[in-house]
């Protein structure tokens, strides 16, 4: 099956019980919360071909700092790539490729291309925004979130997140006050958005 996610995005693969899934593991990861690669499990044994899906499931490992879990993604990653994908997934995969290549400018890169053509795409901007924390790339950390906002209104699911993101890059950027009340502004949307939480507990150290 093909269709979109709940921002709109074109998804390939999905059922709509496996939709439902990648929706609530996308929910966890962009919270930070855990049970998101339980979820993605459940949701790949319902929907083996839900293509997005298994690059959920990859970024979940990629995005880690743990070089054994950054490799072990390339299982998720060789599953995806022998399925019928759109040109999103595609951009996924060719971000994830750079990354298992230790490439992690060319995978930002890709990423932000992709942003660039689908600024509702959490997953690539999560992947993005760690990749420029861990490259130190500050103004970025800060602007690429900044660029994808408009393209979002408060009812979407995940704009919490972004406000989060938004907050840090913030944050390292030396912009403190901004950085708090936009990280107030996420815990509005969603109290439980931890990476908020850790915006605002760098106000209290």
């Amino acid at each position: 099956m093909t269709g979109v996610d709940a921002r709109g995005c074109a998804i390939s693969g999905a059922t709509p019980a496996a939709a439902d899934g990648f929706e609530r593991a996308l929910a966890a990861l962009l919270a930070w919360r855990t049970g998101a690669e339980e979820q993605i499990a459940a949701t790949l044994q319902e929907a083996p071909r839900f293509v997005m899906a298994h690059v959920l499931q990859a970024w979940l490992l990629a995005c880690s700092r743990d070089p054994h879990r950054v490799a072990a993604a390339g299982a998720s990653f060789a599953r995806a790539t022998a399925l019928a994908a759109n040109e999103r997934e595609r951009a996924h995969l060719a971000a994830l490729a750079a990354v298992l290549a230790d490439n992690y400018e060319l995978a930002k890169a890709r990423l932000g291309t992709l942003l660039g053509q689908e600024p509702r795409d959490p997953l690539a901007l999560h992947a993005a925004h760690s990749f420029d924390y861990v490259t130190g790339d500050t103004l970025r950390l800060r602007d690429r979130v900044a660029a994808v906002l408009p393209a979002w209104s408060g009812d979407l699911p995940g704009h919490h997140a972004l406000l989060a993101m938004h907050a840090f890059g913030l944050e390292e950027c030396g912009e403190h006050a901004h950085a708090e009340q936009v990280a107030h502004a996420a815990l509005a949307a969603n109290p439980l958005d931890a990476r908020a939480h850790h915006v605002l507990a760098t106000f209290t150290r």
